[in-house]
């Protein structure tokens, strides 16, 4: 057993040492656990942000940066002084030099693992919603969170909320909309009012709201999809060039989807070709929102999506 009335004084090229590899086990060496465990927990913060939050923007990662280059500067120097202001340390139960070298070698093993990392293969993530093409189900400024094996083992609905990829002019942009038309379904529009396997979808129309300030009122409509599911609709009164689409069957492996903002959503009723969306094919389905985590409006905060 560890005697811990011990007296050792802490070498300063040690403290080094360890700071270099091993960083925050520098400040176990040292004697100094509070500062080890801190410096950990803002790292791992800056790590799991960088992978499950949305995309940063340049000046977020640039501060990002800072803040894990300033530790990483730190670290070694506090380290440094306070090895040699300890010449009467007394050794402690976590003073062992294979505790200081088992650190160490987890840390480089959770490294080689998290750079092998990326966003696509966490269970979850979060996404942020840049426009109003949802609302009234998600707003702009909204963030959520997706899960990302929620069609690994189950096959889409009518109904069902879902982010996927579509390459746009070469880029992939990932949307987030709302599937009404199944693989083989004849869907059309006729006059805004949705039609599935040559029936009118039910829809109810509820109180004109203001949506955004300065903006003629909006009608809000409550539509029932085969099967009993339903959700709020938005739509504005002018009229639009996408208020009837000729009937068009979804073909095989693919999926039709439309904002709940139906007059201000880019979706399946365009073709990639003209710059829509056209079907989205099972094969670019990543996952399917749960829940708001963030909203300018506090009370969105927490609110389950579907």
């Amino acid at each position: 057993m560890l005697d811990h009335e011990q007296v050792r004084p802490r070498r300063w090229w040690i403290a080094a040492i360890l700071a270099v590899v091993g960083g925050w086990v520098s400040y176990l060496y040292v004697g100094r656990p509070k500062r080890a465990i801190a410096s950990l927990v803002i790292l791992v913060a800056l790590a799991a942000g960088s992978l499950i939050l949305p995309p940063w923007r340049i000046a977020d990662i640039l501060v990002a940066d800072a803040i894990e280059g300033l530790i990483f500067l730190f670290i070694p120097i506090d380290a440094i002084r306070i090895s040699l202001k300890s010449n009467d340390y007394r050794l402690r139960w976590f003073n062992r030099w294979w505790l200081y070298l088992g650190l160490v070698a987890l840390l480089g093993l959770v490294g080689v693992s998290a750079a092998r990392l990326s966003p696509s293969s966490l269970p979850f993530r979060s996404f942020s919603v840049p426009s109003s093409s949802m609302t009234p189900t998600l707003e702009a400024g909204d963030y959520f969170v997706a899960d990302m094996r929620a069609f690994k083992g189950k096959e889409p609905r009518r109904g069902d909320l879902v982010v996927f990829n579509v390459t746009l002019q070469g880029k992939q942009i990932i949307f987030v909309k709302r599937i009404v038309g199944l693989p083989g379904d004849p869907v059309a529009l006729k006059d805004r009012t949705l039609w599935l396997n040559g029936a009118a979808v039910d829809r109810e129309m509820e109180d004109p709201l203001t949506w955004r300030e300065g903006e003629p009122p909006a009608r809000l409509y409550r539509e029932t999809l085969p099967g009993g599911f339903a959700f709020e609709t938005l739509e504005v009164e002018a009229p639009l060039s996408l208020d009837d689409l000729p009937e068009h069957e979804v073909p095989p492996g693919h999926f039709f989807v439309l904002g709940d903002f139906r007059t201000n959503s880019n979706d399946s009723r365009v073709p990639v070709a003209f710059g829509g969306l056209g079907d989205v094919a099972s094969a670019n389905l990543l996952g399917e929102p749960l829940f708001i985590y963030w909203s300018r409006d506090y009370h969105r905060i927490g609110t389950a999506l579907k």
